[in-house]
């Protein structure tokens, strides 16, 4: 281990303790949030993972020391939604797909990974500064492509910044899908999910999971599968939907 790359570690290891005893005496979610991010960072299991996944380790490890995703944590966070992925790689083998909200495009990666297709676009309302594939600024308020431009549209944890213009964006990732929208969302089921997307994001809303289902019955999106995913810190909700016009 380098000494840069050793002094990281030290300090994200007193980083943890502080965030771990800040979770004792607060109720704040940001502490908490932090503190699993960094205890997956030093201790997850990467060769578990690409086990598991069929990707490969150096990728992941590679991930990682970069700074650019904790792998770990987002295999922990949102292992269903892989998983999902995973045991269904026959029918989604070789898709094309618009990820919506990319960030770096870490998710993209990975499924490129498990579904062995290199043809997929990225799109946000800021670029990352080390985005690991060219990604399209747009205004959060419209999905400006063609009609049946790709096999699935991908939304992760994005609809609720969006707000009003929630609907609209549903509609047109209705177009531009051949097959499916995929959406994962922080759904208000309980007193831990209302306090979490107060202190999330305060001009974001946010719907229980009974309201996206009828949401995506208003703009014409049937359910193909529904899955609560991990609710450790809140609850977290997958959606895949059929885009079949």
């Amino acid at each position: 281990m380098g000494w840069k790359r050793q002094a990281r570690y030290l300090l994200e290891r007193s980083q943890r303790l502080l965030y771990g005893a800040a979770t004792r005496v607060s109720r704040h979610p940001e502490f908490r949030l932090q503190y699993d991010y960094l205890r997956f960072k030093h201790d997850g299991n990467l060769a578990e993972i690409s086990a598991r996944y069929g990707i490969d380790v150096g990728l992941l490890e590679r991930q990682r020391d970069a700074g650019i995703d904790n792998p770990a944590y987002r295999f922990y966070r949102d292992g269903g939604f892989f998983s999902y992925f995973a045991a269904n790689a026959a029918i989604f083998k070789g898709s094309s797909w618009l990820d919506v909200g990319a960030d770096t495009g870490a998710v993209s990666l990975y499924l490129s990974e498990l579904l062995a297709s290199k043809s997929f676009e990225l799109c946000d309302v800021t670029v990352a500064p080390r985005a690991l594939f060219p990604v399209r600024r747009i205004t959060g308020e419209r999905l400006d492509y063609e009609p049946n431009s790709f096999d699935i549209v991908f939304f992760s944890y994005v609809l609720h910044h969006a707000a009003d213009d929630t609907i609209q964006l549903l509609r047109d990732a209705r177009k531009v899908a051949r097959k499916y929208v995929v959406v994962t969302e922080d759904p208000k089921e309980n007193a831990d999910d209302y306090y979490w997307a107060y202190m999330h994001d305060k001009r974001g809303t946010f719907r229980g999971c009974k309201e996206w289902r009828q949401l995506f019955d208003v703009v014409g999106l049937s359910i193909v599968h529904d899955e609560a995913l991990n609710p450790e810190l809140h609850s977290r909700h997958m959606f895949v939907l059929d885009a079949n016009k």
